[in-house]
Order: structure tokens, then C-alpha cells, then sequence
């Protein structure tokens, strides 16, 4: 991808962004999947039982072609063998011994002189390396060799772990899918052609990471796949907070060597064997592992030498390794140096998974370092600051964290211009650093010959005191994108304020599957849990929650379980804030859980914005598994389905908002405003956070605090609980004397049309035309944002989300308007219900009239 058509996809929206990745994944898989495809996999799997003997007669067979070809078709060897007779060398091409090393440099100098003479690059496809060596190459396939390669993928990497093409898969790894710079999720794009949800390995940032996990929740991922080093980091977080929600089924890593360590971390965190592979683009050789551990190579995919010290290796001992490609003829790389050294199995051990082919018994990958920037963030993936540009290898050295050391050996082309562009590209990725720019004639290499395209060498305090920055950060409001204090130090903790204690109140009733679940993430808290304290305000819960609660508050003193016998949540509500011993009040709600770092990053908000209410983005994730729960979840996080509720659909930043659903104040708000209105059993919080604002106050939507609400499951249990949304909405604008947004008049508009349009067609010919064109524009709106919701979570839930979203509108339109007639028109004239908070000591309440209903 160009640097201007990255631009141009970079500035899209998020969903815009997927639906690239869609369609550029039906593109791929056109060239991937022919329609030979089942059948290349069982061809593959069948080779797995051959004997060494047909592996031998069919490899040698296919060498022969392969250099036959090479030699005679393809313009770069063809004038070499030219040259040698003409110097008098009768060496025969058909030896593979004969043919000299090809060094990387030779095929990214001109790439064109490897394609046969007989191909046509325009009927290819044209492929990048990922530049792990810091020169990425160019490559043509056909079609015909990358469905034998993804065949061979298919039978070997997934077959072999119990998942198919069909399974949802998450990719991590180094393509650009969202700009570096982004701070604010997503960090991912859904490819939906694929079933891939492609990861970001550009923003594994501690705090960052619970949005991938949320994300491999949410997508439903069942097998992970991409770099060791980036699912280590995922993988340790994971653990890190407990989070045990995330079971797959296999974990692949690839592009580098998995460690022991890692390979523990991962399985822990997943739940899954982990599995490694070992190739490269080039396509000279592939191995994979077994369930037995063994890591077979794939024979259909390259010949594999090896040397040391220029001659060949001993039969166990380690060598550098030169590959011959035997599956693309139409680009073929004859004794390639891939920059590995590995050491080969002993040919007559068998595999206790009883396939019969080859294995490697180790390979020394590449290992680049990872870099850290001035505020902490660990990035695994620098590769693309030099694609495209004229080098000839590159080296990437962080000696400090102001500044980074480029090593560089330039190839003809190289200009003032290539060096700023090299600048500007690690700015991009590391913030303002420093870089100087070294031209060396040839980049310092390993002692086993290797190039390490990244070094870190930062001294140990220097990074230690960086992570430690960031973790404080994460901890604050200054957000993923905020750069370091690097003022005076505070001083001692000593001279601190102490922390504020907080109280949680939590209205419930009858939430036995989520009630446990809250309140472990709430004990999980990165707050203090000696500044905290939980009020749960039980609305005489007919199920078990009675008693979760009740064992959690004997085991944690700071959980306490009230009683709310009027089984509404606004006396639930009230009952628990007059019962809060805190400076600051937090509402959540029992069927969420909420990130360790939710509690602290509201209060900094508070503390330190002149917002009165602060709150979070919820995640709404589905009751099960089923296609109905799942298309609610996703019906209820969709503008079609709620509009420009921000808080369900997200930010980017800080913003000042109408309302938010489970609120953070200072406790003198309840003394300036009053308690929560009793009358509304629903739309509480709207109608408070109407008449703070009405007060003069102000609030705060914070996007980087998510927490994860977990929809109704049934379509009978959403319709009902928007029809008392939409009845009480009415009492809302009626209390607070205006409209806070049109769109909540939109379902009722949309049923009163079609009530009125059809009545009128019996005496207004133009009534019917009308009412078809208000059915039939819904419709496609509802098929439209159906279909979308098919790309990202799958054929079942588009269909049920077809349901789902005339159950939302036209369930909120009905409760409207019988809320209407009934708080309008009617009007039942009552005392008002606003509560007023009892005087404390220090705390003098300011007196709330009430007001006519």
C-alpha cells in the first residue's frame, strides 16, 4: 500500500475501515481459495503419512523442474549460466551444489529479472516481506501457488489445532490497520471476508491492552495467531487482571522464535496449547508444530541446506540456512540465505503424532527488540520505517529515551530526502526523539551471522523509570496519547492528601448470573480497597443474589447489603447514597463488571476536571451465546439502534455530554440538587443529570474508561425494557421543561407516520404511496445496518439483528406514546418524589422544593 492510499484509509472512519479490510479480504480470497481447495488440503494431508523414500523421489523430481525452469526461463539466472560458459565453465545447471548463494540484495535489486519470462506480473499478485532483516523484497505469486501455499496453511496450522476456515481468528501482527498515532480505541479492524480480527501490534501499551482483550471477547475469537513477543504482552496482562473469559482453542505464533517463558504465559492466559511456526514470505521454507511438539517442515515448500563456515553442517549440528523454493516456479529462489541458523532432527526418530514428515529440531529466529518511548509505550514493530526507501539493510539502535541511532547502508537512489522521511517515520511511531542518522558500509551483524534490525540497549533504570511513568499515567486521566510529567518530583507520599473514600451504590434485583461478577471487579480495583466501600441496595431479589451478596459482604467488610423494599432502582438508589459514608459517590450497575482501572480514572476526572458528574463508555456485550443475545449487544452499541448516545457508541475524547449511565459526583451534589427522582423507575439518571445541569453543572463523558454491560438475552426482555424507556421519557421532559434531543422523538414520529398514513389511504390516494415509502425506507435502513452488522459478527446475528432493531424502535415508540397520554395528557398531578439528602456533620443541605408531577 502506497503511503498516500495508507493516508487516505487512515483517515476513514473506524467501520469504514473494516469494510476496506472486507473488501480487500474478498480480494485475497479469491487468490487464495479456488475452488480446488478442499481438495488440496486432503492432497496435503495425505503426503503427511508418505514415506521417506516417496519424499525423496518426489523431491528430487521437483528440484529438477524447478531448476530446469530457473535456468532457462527466468532472466536473472539465465544470464548467469550465460556468463559461466562463455567463461568456459561447463558446470551443469541440474546439480543444485553448482548454483551459488543468493544473497537477499540480488533479488531486492531487481526483483522483475526472478520472474519467469514466461509470466505476466500483471496476472499476479504482488507481495512485500515484512522487512524483519530491515529490506523488504518484492515478490509476484500466482494464483495456482498461493492456493497449494494456503492449502498447506489450512491442513497444517489449523486442521492439525481443531479449528477451521470457518472459526473466528484474531491476527496480531504488523500491518498498519489504524494509524500509529491513534490513542483511542479501536485498534483493530474485523475483516469479515477472512473471519480475522486484525490487531494492532503498534499499541500493546499496558493500559491499552484490556481493549484487546474486551475485543477477543467480544469478537468471539477462537484461535490467535501472530508475532510471540506481542501475544506475550497480551498474555501477561491478561493474567495480570485476572481475566479468565478469554479461552481459545489454539494459539499460533510466527515471524519470530517463541521462548519457553512465553510459550507458559500465553497457555495460561488462553487456555490453549500454543503452537509455533516457522517461515518466511518468501515461501523457501515452512514448518509448523504438532500436538507432540515436533516442529515439521513442510517438503512441498522448499529444500532446506545447511552450512557452516562455508561447508555444509554436520548432520546435528547448527548451521545458517539456505533454501530452495520448489512452490513457486513462476518466481523461483534457488539456495536462498533466509538469515536463520537451525539445526535439523534426527531423520530416523520417529513423531509420536505419527506423521512421517521431516523435522527441525531447532531454528536460531531473528529476536529484534522492542523500543520504549518518553511515556512508556513499548513498541514491538518498527520494520515499516524503511519500506520503500533505497537501503540496503538498517539498523535501528535506542542507546536512550530522547534519542535513536539509525544505522544505515544506502543504496543508489539514497538522497537527502530518504533521510528525512526516515525521521519523520520514526517520529511517527516513537514521538519526538532525536535521530541520528549513521551510514555505515555494511550493518554490524550477529556473531552467527544475523541481522538485528532493532536493538534496544537502554540502560535498566532508564527503562524501568519509564514503564513506571506510563503505569502512573494509566492510572490518571491524562489518557494513552499524554507525555510524562518531567517536572520536580512531588515529594514524599507522605505529604499527600489522603485518597477520598469512595462509595459504591449498586441497585439490584434478581441479577444472580452478574451480581458476583460486579463485585469481583470492583474488589479487583486498582483503588485502594481501604478508601472504598460497596452498598448493594437489593430490591428483595426472588433468585440467589441475596445471598451472593450476603457472602461477599462476610468475607469483605467493605460490602454492605441493603434492603429496598419499594424494588425500583432511584429508592434503591437514594437508600444506598443516604446510607454512603464517602466524599464521593459512584453509581454502577450489577449487570456489569468494570476494569481495574475504572474507579481511579473517574475519581482523577473529578478531581481534577470542574465536572460535576463524570462517567465511562459502556461496551455491551451479549447475555450468550445465541444469535439473538449477541445481535442485541451489538443492536444496543449501534447508532441505528440508539442514535448519538454517546456513551453506548463511543468517543474519541473528553466531552461534555447530556447524560451518562452510571455516574461519579462529589457528594455535595446530592445536598445542592437533591437525591434521585422516586417516581421515575426508569430514565433516573436522565432526569438527575437534566437537573444538575439545570443547576449549573456540567458533565463529563470520559472515553477511555469502558466498562462491560451485558445486554438483555431475549427479544421479549429488550422490547420490555425499552417500552418503559420510552414511557417514562415524557415524565422526563415534562420534569425538566424542554426536549434534550430529537432523536428520542423519532420512534413515536415513525409509529404515529405509519398510523396515519395508513388510516388515511381510504380517503387520500397519496395516504398509501406515503405509508409504502416510510415501510419500505425503513426497511432498507433495517436490511442496511443488518447486513453490517453480518460483516462483524456473523450471518446468524445480521439475520436476528433484523429483529432486533424494529424491537427497539417500535417497542420505545409505543411506550412513548402511552407515556404521553398518560403523564400529559392525563397527568396525574402527585407531590414530587425528589428525595432530599439528610444533613451530616460538616455538611449543610441545601433545601429542595418539591415540585408538582
Amino acid at each position: 500500500m502506497s503511503d498516500l492510499t495508507l493516508r487516505l484509509y487512515h483517515g476513514l472512519p473506524a467501520p469504514a475501515r473494516s469494510v476496506a479490510a472486507t473488501l480487500h479480504g474478498w480480494y485475497l480470497r479469491w487468490w487464495r481459495y479456488g475452488p480446488d481447495a478442499e481438495r488440496l488440503v486432503a492432497e496435503a494431508r495425505e503426503r503427511e503419512r508418505w514415506s521417506a523414500e516417496r519424499w525423496r523421489v518426489w523431491r528430487e523430481e521437483r528440484l529438477a523442474y524447478l531448476l530446469h525452469r530457473a535456468a532457462t526461463r527466468v532472466p536473472y539466472y539465465r544470464q548467469q549460466w550465460e556468463a559461466r560458459r562463455r567463461n568456459g565453465d561447463c558446470a551443469s545447471w541440474e546439480q543444485l551444489e553448482h548454483w551459488p548463494i543468493l544473497e537477499k540484495d540480488a533479488v531486492r535489486a531487481q526483483p522483475r529479472a526472478f520472474v519467469a519470462d514466461d509470466c505476466d506480473v500483471r496476472r499476479m499478485l504482488r507481495e512485500q516481506t515484512s522487512g524483519t532483516t530491515g529490506k523488504p523484497l518484492v515478490l509476484w505469486r500466482s494464483r495456482r501457488t498461493l492456493e497449494q501455499l494456503y492449502a498447506l496453511s489450512a491442513a497444517r496450522t489449523r486442521l492439525w489445532h481443531g479449528v477451521t476456515g470457518n472459526d473466528r481468528w484474531a491476527m496480531l501482527g504488523g500491518q498498519l490497520v489504524v494509524p500509529v498515532e491513534q490513542a483511542r480505541p479501536p485498534f483493530w479492524v474485523w475483516n469479515a471476508a477472512l473471519r480475522q480480527l486484525y490487531l494492532s501490534s503498534y499499541h500493546l501499551a499496558r493500559e491499552l491492552i484490556p481493549y484487546y482483550l474486551d475485543a477477543l471477547a467480544r469478537y468471539r475469537i477462537v484461535y490467535l495467531y501472530g508475532y510471540a513477543s506481542s501475544m506475550t504482552a497480551l498474555a501477561l496482562e491478561a493474567l495480570r487482571l485476572g481475566r479468565r473469559d478469554l479461552r481459545l482453542r489454539v494459539a499460533i505464533t510466527n515471524s519470530e522464535p517463541l521462548l519457553k517463558h512465553q510459550r507458559a504465559a500465553i497457555a495460561d492466559a488462553f487456555g490453549c496449547p500454543v503452537r509455533e511456526t516457522y517461515g518466511m514470505a518468501e515461501t523457501v521454507a515452512a514448518a509448523s508444530e504438532c500436538d507432540a511438539g515436533t516442529l515439521h517442515q513442510w517438503p512441498e515448500v522448499g529444500f532446506i541446506e545447511r552450512f557452516a563456515d562455508g561447508a555444509p553442517a554436520a548432520a546435528q549440528a547448527s548451521g545458517e540456512l539456505v533454501c530452495t523454493g520448489l512452490l513457486n516456479p513462476d518466481m523461483p529462489l534457488v539456495r536462498y540465505r533466509v538469515g536463520d541458523s537451525g539445526r535439523v532432527a534426527d531423520p530416523t526418530a520417529g513423531c509420536r503424532c505419527g506423521r512421517t514428515l521431516p523435522a527441525l529440531a531447532a531454528i536460531d529466529g531473528r529476536t529484534n527488540d522492542l523500543l520504549i518511548t518518553r511515556d512508556g509505550r513499548r513498541v514491538y514493530w518498527l520494520n515499516p520505517v524503511f519500506y520503500g526507501l533505497p537501503l540496503r539493510e538498517a539498523q535501528i539502535v535506542q542507546e536512550h529515551l530522547e534519542r535513536l541511532r539509525v544505522r544505515y547502508s544506502p543504496a543508489p537512489g539514497f538522497s537527502a530526502d530518504t533521510a528525512r522521511e526516515i525521521v519523520a517515520r520514526l517520529r511517527a511511531r516513537m514521538g519526538a526523539v532525536a535521530v541520528e542518522l549513521e551510514e555505515v558500509a555494511v550493518v554490524p551483524h550477529s556473531a552467527a551471522g544475523k541481522l538485528r534490525a532493532v536493538v534496544c540497549e537502554l540502560p535498566a533504570d532508564e527503562k524501568a523509570a519509564a514503564l513506571a511513568r506510563r503505569a502512573t499515567a494509566g492510572r490518571g486521566t491524562d489518557g494513552p496519547g499524554a507525555r510524562p510529567d518531567t517536572g520536580p518530583s512531588p515529594g514524599p507520599r507522605a505529604t499527600e492528601p489522603p485518597l477520598p473514600l469512595i462509595s459504591v451504590v449498586i441497585p439490584c434485583r434478581d441479577e444472580e448470573p452478574y451480581i458476583g461478577a460486579c463485585l469481583e471487579s470492583i474488589l479487583g480495583s486498582d483503588y485502594p480497597q481501604e478508601r472504598l466501600e460497596v452498598l448493594v441496595a437489593d430490591g428483595m431479589s426472588r433468585d440467589q443474589s441475596r445471598d451472593i451478596v450476603a457472602r461477599y459482604a462476610v468475607q469483605h467488610p467493605s460490602i454492605r447489603l441493603l434492603d429496598n423494599p419499594q424494588q425500583v432502582t432511584p429508592t434503591g438508589l437514594n437508600a444506598a447514597i443516604r446510607m454512603a459514608r464517602g466524599d464521593i459517590i459512584m453509581r454502577m450497575d450489577a449487570h456489569a463488571v468494570y476494569p481495574p482501572h475504572y474507579i481511579p480514572r473517574l475519581v482523577a476526572a473529578l478531581r481534577e476536571t470542574a465536572a460535576d458528574n463524570v462517567g465511562g463508555v459502556i461496551a455491551t456485550l451479549p447475555a450468550d451465546d445465541t444469535p439473538i443475545a449477541r445481535a442485541i449487544a451489538a443492536a444496543l452499541a449501534h447508532p441505528f439502534g440508539v442514535g448519538n448516545a454517546y456513551f453506548r457508541i463511543g468517543v474519541t475524547e473528553p466531552r461534555l455530554v447530556q447524560n451518562i449511565p452510571f455516574g461519579c459526583w462529589q457528594r455535595d451534589v446530592f445536598t445542592r440538587i437533591g437525591l434521585f427522582d422516586e417516581e421515575m423507575v426508569r430514565n433516573q439518571d436522565d432526569e438527575f443529570n437534566q437537573r444538575l445541569i439545570q443547576h449549573g453543572g456540567r458533565i463529563l463523558l470520559v472515553p477511555d474508561v469502558v466498562s462491560q454491560y451485558y445486554a438483555r438475552r431475549s427479544l421479549r426482555q429488550v422490547a420490555r425494557m425499552y417500552l418503559g424507556y420510552g414511557y417514562f421519557k415524557p415524565l422526563v421532559f415534562r420534569k425538566v421543561g424542554r426536549v434534550m434531543n430529537l432523536r428520542q422523538l423519532i420512534p413515536a414520529l415513525f409509529i404515529l407516520s405509519l398510523a396515519l398514513t395508513a388510516a388515511a389511504s381510504a380517503w387520500i390516494p397519496g395516504a398509501r404511496f406515503a405509508f409504502f415509502g416510510i415501510v419500505g425506507a425503513y426497511a432498507a435502513a433495517v436490511l442496511g445496518c443488518a447486513f453490517h452488522t453480518a460483516l462483524r459478527h456473523g450471518a446468524a446475528c445480521g439475520a436476528a439483528a433484523a429483529a432486533v432493531f424494529p424491537t427497539l424502535h417500535v417497542s420505545y415508540g409505543l411506550g412513548f406514546i402511552r407515556g404521553v397520554w398518560d403523564h400529559t395528557v392525563r397527568r396525574h398531578r402527585r407531590r414530587a418524589a425528589v428525595a432530599v439528602l439528610p444533613q451530616t456533620a460538616g455538611r449543610q443541605a441545601a433545601a429542595v422544593q418539591p415540585r408538582d408531577s
